[in-house]
């Protein structure tokens, strides 16, 4: 594909000789006599491309990143290649000539294969198109139709059944939403944001020290709750965050703000902890650092927020990190669903989940670990008739005229407004 986006390549032999028609001389004879070599050693194309990809096991929205990152944005040309890198038994000429209805079948056949990716891909209309300023930047670069990583668990249910062409799945319901709170990597980094934020927490869990670090350390900021509870039985870590939270809580009962206790209390969470990589990453960051990286990004970076959700049943309050895909004041009441079993590389273990509103996805999270103990397995459906196509790179490479290289943004590319007139909660 990189040969294909510029005018400026030469192709060498291994003679040191240059090729003034490398695509007719070199490029397609090559191409073509080693295609040829496979299809009498697999006997169909599509099972050349599902052997070179762990014989088809990639997910739905592993394949559609993938697809964008090279860009593949002529649909006919995605739809070949999606179905050869998955694994599905849907052959292309089954597919509507419709590029939606398409879209839905692939997704479709996958989810009744176990894959539960497409129901957490970001929605078409949530997404703006990219302009030619961005194209010229980063060429075609999809950063949020999905970023959750591979499977590493299956869902807990994986049977679906079909309604009007949408699948039926079985969800856990944790609750309807009370409250949204506007929550940015930023605000964690300053002492004062930081104590609002986890003042805002210490009124959901109470000082209860198990509570408050799940809450703060494994559902906002991502951590292994395994390793969050071995790493506070060292050092007396957890008797040290009893008297913090005591301290936090005198200045919530109208004390006088304590300098400093935030950060303590950040400190003892391992919140700015380089050798915690960031909860997933095998790198050197902080777990809030990652949220300023791919953890912001994952959760749709401006628009990610903390959500309190009330279980229907005890009315046990649980904050979760999202993103969110509608304004916030018009999503106090839908429902929060996470889908049992089920993890990819970036999430908890039964973590991922989304806030549902007409059947719609209009919410995403990942780290939102089952709460309270109540039983409330649901059937839902959820619609499939909004996921992202493949637009057209129509961007003449090649042209560079020596501008200045311009940094690809996550807010650019999404069309909500969570918050207006200076909002920075909702409920």
């Amino acid at each position: 594909m990189e040969y294909t986006q510029s005018r400026q390549i030469w192709v060498m032999t291994q003679e040191y000789e240059l090729v003034h028609d490398p695509i007719h001389e070199c490029i397609i004879p090559a191409l073509s006599g080693r295609w040829e070599e496979e299809k009498k050693l697999f006997g169909h194309t599509h099972r050349i491309e599902q052997a070179t990809l762990k014989d088809g096991s990639v997910l739905f929205g592993i394949a559609y990143e993938l697809l964008s990152h090279r860009c593949v944005t002529i649909r006919r040309d995605f739809f070949h290649g999606i179905l050869g890198i998955l694994k599905t038994d849907l052959e292309e000429s089954a597919l509507s000539q419709d590029f939606n209805q398409a879209m839905q079948q692939v997704a479709v056949s996958c989810l009744k294969k176990g894959d539960f990716s497409p129901l957490l891909m970001i929605p078409a209309t949530a997404q703006e198109e990219l302009d030619e300023r961005d194209l010229r930047s980063t060429g075609y670069m999809d950063i949020c139709s999905w970023g959750i990583g591979e499977e590493r668990s299956p869902a807990k249910f994986p049977n679906i059944e079909l309604s009007s062409g949408s699948p039926v799945i079985q969800v856990e319901c944790i609750g309807t939403v009370k409250s949204i709170w506007r929550l940015l990597p930023e605000e964690l980094s300053h002492e004062r944001n930081l104590t609002v934020l986890l003042r805002l927490v210490l009124e959901i869990t109470g000082p209860k020290p198990e509570d408050f670090q799940t809450a703060v350390a494994v559902r906002l900021l991502g951590q292994e709750i395994e390793k969050v509870r071995e790493r506070m039985l060292k050092e007396n870590r957890t008797e040290k965050l009893i008297q913090l939270l005591r301290r936090l809580e005198d200045t919530s009962r109208g004390g006088e703000l304590e300098h400093g206790v935030a950060s303590e209390i950040g400190e003892t969470l391992g919140l700015t902890d380089l050798s915690l990589g960031g909860g997933h990453h095998r790198v050197v960051e902080s777990p809030i650092g990652f949220m300023f990286s791919h953890g912001g990004t994952m959760h749709l970076s401006e628009t990610g927020v903390m959500v309190v959700v009330n279980c229907m049943h005890c009315h046990q309050p649980f904050p979760i990190r999202a993103g969110l895909l509608k304004p916030a004041s018009s999503l106090i009441g839908v429902k929060a669903y996470r889908i049992p079993g089920l993890r990819y590389r970036f999430t908890h273990q039964g973590g991922a989940g989304f806030l549902l509103q007409d059947g719609k996805m209009v919410g995403r999270f990942i780290w939102g670990i089952p709460t309270c103990s109540c039983p409330r397995i649901e059937q839902v459906k959820v619609n499939l008739d909004d996921l992202p196509l493949p637009k057209p790179n129509t961007y003449n490479y090649g042209t560079d005229d020596g501008r200045e290289w311009i940094p690809m943004d996550i807010e650019k590319r999404l069309k909500v407004n969570v918050w207006t007139g200076g909002q920075t909660h909702a409920s």
